[in-house]
């Protein structure tokens, strides 16, 4: 069953549950609440502080379905949500 779509202006992850009773809890948590969200990103090499906001923007790769990257000329930056 699909609970929620994670971002979906840019991973399109969609989380599902599966069993009811779940996905009851799922859609009152997002129902309710803003959940934190963390993410992870592999690179090479070191970043040079510990943590840093990235303000790029996003398009989808011309060759590899399925994949986003830094595009300046056609890409989108997200959307910022209202507090």
């Amino acid at each position: 069953m699909n609970a929620h779509r994670l971002d979906f202006e840019t991973s399109g992850v969609i989380l599902l549950a599966k069993s009811k009773p779940v996905l009851v809890s799922l859609a009152n948590l997002f129902g309710a609440e803003k959940p934190h969200k963390l993410y992870i990103a592999l690179v090479h090499g070191a970043p040079r502080r510990d943590s840093f906001a990235v303000d790029a923007k996003l398009a989808p790769h011309p060759v590899k379905l399925g994949l986003m990257r830094v595009d300046e000329r056609r890409g989108k930056r997200r959307r910022r949500r209202s507090a």
